[in-house]
């Protein structure tokens, strides 16, 4: 880490445009910073990232960068320095390149940020040396264990995009192996080649199992069911799950709202949320219908997030019953099963 009294703060960009990353280049270095590399989003080197001189990052979250969530949850994963992003176009205000030095300044001069020694998705070397998804070993859930768990009389859908899965792996780690006596349904942005991934490295983290959704299944109390990303998550009338080949609504895979919605129109009011570290809004309007039928959403934190803009929405656009970082959340939703059990009693 340089001595701010004596060196160049030396910044790396990451980008999907060529003319952002231009106009940000000469915004930083107008304000005395050092543009030491750049990287273009969908054909990032890790070990190239790591490699680089920079003290810090900076990664612009539009266009051709939102398609490149697997990438750049590996960067979070496998990057020591800090990272900054920004969503949207850089503002055309000269202004803004001081603020942004002096938030590039505040996040180098704290203590280094930990850096998970296991991460939740891995990147292995493809045929042309592109990222990968490792290959999974087998869920340790099996039928004879599912059979023993209880179809879910409340669920609890959560949301999650850049950033999620560090958070969701968080708050459900701080459950302490021990399934809660709700459903748990994950509907994360994320490539389709990491959903078995993903699945297996939070179940064998965290200790909570974990499957990805199955035809037919119901939601059942105890264990996560992730959302697949290439077939719309659907509940029949007798709350079984349905994967169809219907068109997703929205931008993102899988859709968040649409997933909350269709929880809420079979679970109604035993519906809740935790809408974690996100772009863009997805999750607002499935909160809203959440809230309308009588249900409790959470947030995680602006301050605890890679990037707040989704947890933000969901505050600006319903009523949120807490707002914190993702253990203090899994404490809350604890809290929320004993009192419905008190007053079922």
């Amino acid at each position: 880490m340089p001595d701010q009294g004596e060196t160049e703060l030396r910044v790396g960009l990451i980008t999907g445009q060529e003319r952002q990353e231009r106009y940000l280049r000469e915004l930083l270095e107008a304000n005395g910073l050092n543009v030491v590399t750049g990287f273009q989003t969908g054909a990032i080197d890790i070990e190239a990232v790591r490699a680089s001189p920079a003290d810090a990052l900076v990664i612009l979250i539009n266009g051709e960068a939102e398609q490149a969530i697997d990438e750049l949850e590996l960067l979070i994963e496998e990057v020591e320095v800090p990272l900054l992003f920004h969503e949207g176009a850089v503002p055309r205000d000269p202004g803004w390149g001081g603020k942004l030095r002096a938030k590039l300044e505040r996040l180098v001069r704290r203590e280094p940020r930990q850096v998970s020694a296991e991460p939740v998705l891995k990147p292995v070397a493809g045929d042309a040396g592109t990222m990968a998804a490792a290959t999974p070993a087998p869920l340790q859930i099996v039928a004879s264990q599912e059979q023993r768990r209880p179809r879910a009389v409340a669920v609890w859908v959560l949301g999650a995009s850049l950033g999620g899965p560090q958070a969701v792996r968080a708050f459900l780690a701080a459950l302490d192996g021990k399934p809660p006596s709700v459903g748990l349904v994950l509907a994360q942005h994320i490539g389709d080649a990491f959903v078995p991934l993903l699945a297996e490295q939070l179940q064998r983290m965290t200790g909570i199992p974990v499957a990805v959704a199955r035809e037919g299944s119901p939601i059942l109390t105890g264990q996560v069911t992730l959302v697949p990303v290439d077939r719309r998550f659907t509940l029949t009338d007798q709350g079984l799950i349905a994967l169809t080949g219907e068109v997703i609504p929205g931008t993102y895979r899988p859709c968040i709202d649409d997933v909350m919605e269709q929880v809420v129109g079979y679970y109604k009011h035993s519906t809740c949320a935790v809408v974690f570290s996100g772009m863009g809004d997805d999750g607002s309007r499935g909160a809203g219908a959440i809230v309308r039928a009588g249900g409790t959403v959470f947030a995680q934190s602006a301050d605890t997030c890679v990037i707040s803009s989704m947890p933000d929405a969901v505050r600006r656009s319903t009523t949120v019953g807490e707002s914190a970082a993702p253990e203090a959340l899994a404490r809350r939703m604890l809290d929320w099963i004993a009192d419905r059990r008190q007053s079922d009693n």
